[in-house]
């Protein structure tokens, strides 16, 4: 995608409800106006299983509105690690 569009979503991850982090996140164009975008983010660790899942929804719907061209997206919830020293 291109730095704008990246810049779009990224913005979009960030800015949605209950994400504390995007931890890792590609994009693929798959069509001349279709991306794929897979993204390990980090939700709030109090969020129910419901919760969780409907924040995913949430995510995905901002990234859409954000680059419309995003139809195809994965999103794994993860927690932030650091490196093993």
């Amino acid at each position: 995608a291109s730095q704008a569009d990246l810049d779009k979503i990224n913005a979009a991850l960030i800015g949605s409800p209950s994400v504390d982090a995007v931890i890792h996140m590609r994009t693929q164009h798959i069509g001349p106006e279709e991306i794929l975008l897979a993204a390990k983010l980090e939700y709030d660790s109090a969020l129910t299983f419901e919760q969780l899942a409907h924040a995913i929804d949430a995510t995905e719907a901002a990234v859409r509105e954000a680059v419309p061209a995003t139809r195809m997206i994965y999103i794994e919830p993860d927690v932030r690690r650091t490196p093993a020293s």
